[in-house]
Formats: structure tokens, sequence, C-alpha cells
């Protein structure tokens, strides 16, 4: 979800190398007083791409939202990426070659983005930017002195605006920080990128994977505070793998991190139960309800934001 604070804003950001001036959608308000119909009706209308620059310079791009697909009185809104427009020199292989690699990285590096932005803003099961199966971007490629314009398929990107009743949304300050880890080269961590899919699924009514995904996720965040807190201790690398390797299983390493001194920020109880639903879902072929995948996911999202705050790293 993005608040309304984050339309209209334009940032800076790096694809692939590129420089890109990223832009979102603008959003005029509405007089109070205006009834729905007539409301959605101007939301559409000044749901609008920001003017485009006159002039593309070598290796660099720009990001536009274009028109509104569809809109509803709850703030969903289906928008598109009109254009990206970017200017390239020295091709040196086919073009649509190359406009097929430029797309993919486009796309990879939005999804990257996206999943920055939800661990960022805190959200639950809400991506602020939803890619849907098609996809279009325009490039400008600039080849012996002349302009050649090739439209990979098409793309059209989900756009959520928040209103006042929601209380996790991504603010324009949250955006930055998204930004300048993706155009920093950083990478979401492991953990927290299986906690996204935890989710995901909690959103598909996946309930079964919610919980592997989740424990899978708090395995992967407890392995990495153990490797953190032995290394602080002067451990070595053969000391930290041979701690790791006679401790295996979720259970085990949440016990080895509680010797090395690390609290783990729910009851005891709260622990077992986890570990009980994890086993019988793995081992048992228990079928999960979904009260009990959203407290186990609540929990362990809990515990891997106190043991493992860093989730921007460098990629390794």
């Amino acid at each position: 979800m993005l608040a309304n604070c984050a339309l209209g804003q334009k940032f800076s950001a790096s694809i692939a190398g590129h420089k890109v001036q990223f832009h979102t959608p603008v959003l005029v308000p509405v007089d109070e007083v205006t009834d729905d119909s007539n409301k959605m009706a101007n939301y559409k209308r000044n749901l609008e791409m920001p003017k485009m620059s006159e002039s593309f310079l070598s290796k660099t791009a720009a990001i536009y939202w274009g028109s509104v697909w569809s809109s509803n009185p709850n703030g969903e809104t289906i928008a598109k990426v009109e254009h990206l427009f970017a200017t390239f020199t020295a091709i040196s292989h086919d073009v649509g070659v190359f406009s097929k690699e430029v797309h993919e990285t486009n796309q990879s590096w939005l999804l990257h983005f996206d999943s920055f932005l939800r661990v960022v803003s805190n959200q639950k099961l809400g991506a602020a930017f939803r890619m849907v199966p098609s996809y279009h971007t325009n490039l400008r490629i600039h080849e012996a002195n002349s302009r050649k314009q090739v439209t990979p398929p098409m793309q059209k990107i989900q756009l959520h605006r928040s209103d006042s009743k929601i209380k996790r949304h991504a603010t324009k300050n949250d955006l930055k920080s998204a930004l300048n880890y993706c155009s920093q080269g950083k990478v979401l961590a492991l953990h927290y990128q299986l906690l996204l899919r935890a989710f995901d699924a909690l959103q598909e009514n996946d309930m079964r994977n919610v919980v592997i995904e989740a424990a899978t996720a708090l395995e992967v965040a407890a392995t990495r505070r153990i490797r953190s807190e032995m290394k602080k201790s002067k451990a070595t690398d053969k000391h930290i793998k041979l701690m790791l390797d006679g401790h295996r299983m979720l259970k085990n390493r949440i016990e080895l991190l509680k010797k090395l001194g690390v609290v783990i920020p729910i009851k005891p109880n709260e622990i077992i139960t986890i570990l009980d639903l994890r086993n019988k879902v793995i081992h048992g072929g228990h079928q999960v309800n979904e009260s009990e995948a959203i407290q186990l996911l609540t929990k362990v999202e809990y515990i891997i934001r106190d043991i493992t705050p860093e989730f921007a790293l460098d990629p390794t």
C-alpha cells in the first residue's frame, strides 16, 4: 500500500548500471462533497503520467506511470508504466535481443524493489507494486545517429493507494529507502525473502506453505544470528560449521541461540507451538487452518525482525 504522501514523487535510481528517474503517479485531491461516482471519475482523470523530458541522454532512462486501467473506492488502482525511454549507444548485437534483455532486467529490478519496499514499510500482505503477467516497455535505441523504437510485450503494474484506515503503508521515505537499497546493489536477506513468500502463501490461501516458508525463514534467520554471535567471539569458520552441524533442525538452532545469550522475544511455550505445528505439517500432513497459520506467521516475523533486524545485505 502507498500512502498519499508517496504519490507524485520523483526519485533517482539505478537499473543495471543505468541512471533512472522513477516517478510515482500524481493524484489530485477531489472535493469532499463530490459524490462517489464523480470522485472516481476525477481520480481516473488525474492519475496521469508526468511530463516527458524532451531530451534523452546516453545511458539514462525514465520510468513514468501512465493511464489508469481500473480503480475502485477502496483505493486499489491498476495503472501501467506508460514509457520507459532509454537511449543507448554502440549496440553491438541485435536490437530485438538487446531490448528483451533490458526489459527482463527492468522487470527483475521492479520486483526486487517491491520486495524491499514491503519489508521497509513493514507491510504484511499488500505489495505496493504488484506485477501482473503482461508487460509493456517503450525503448528508444540510439544507433548510427538514428533512433529506433522497439516495443517488447506489455506490462501492467498494480498500484495500491492507501486511505486513512490502513495502518501500514509505504511513505515517501520508504520509497526512497527501497530505491537506495536497490541502486546500491543491496540484496534482500534470504530469510526476509522467505518471509514474504509466506505472506504471499497466506494471500493465496495456501496455509500449509505459510507454515513451511515461515519455519524455513526462522531457521535461516537463526543460523545467520548464530554465525554473527560466534564471529563476535572470534570463532573460526571450522568451529562455526561444527557447531551448526551439531545443532541441525530448527529446534536445536533455537536452543543454540539461547546458549549464545540471544534472547528470543516470545515465551517458551510459544516457541514450542511453532515447532510442533511445523513438525505436524511437514511430517504428519496436518491440515493447517487460517488461524493457526496467521498466529505462527505473526510470531515468526516478530522473532526474525528482533534477532536479525538487518535485511539489506551486500551480495556475496
